[in-house]
């Protein structure tokens, strides 16, 4: 992706952001995350709405095209419950 597309990108996820948190819907649970994410990257990524089943590594600009140590897929679901219980 190119960069001028990238930051593009990010506004469209950033005004997406702000409508998310002037909504009052929040709920504190894996179900709504999994929906914040869908309305958050709708038509911007391929993957959205779910949690995802592969394991990811993708080049970050801001890294100088480093990755992200981003966790097994198969963990996600343990540091979501984990992560809500705290």
């Amino acid at each position: 992706m190119n960069y001028e597309k990238l930051i593009e990108y990010r506004k469209i996820v950033a005004k997406r952001i702000e409508a998310e948190i002037n909504k009052n819907d929040f709920e504190l649970s894996i179900a709504h995350f999994v929906t914040i994410h869908e309305r958050l990257f709708k038509s911007l990524l391929e993957n959205y709405g779910y949690i995802r089943k592969y394991n990811l590594e993708k080049p970050e600009v801001i890294l100088a095209e480093d990755s992200i140590n981003y966790p097994d897929y198969h963990t996600v679901p343990f540091l979501l419950n984990h992560a809500i219980q705290e």
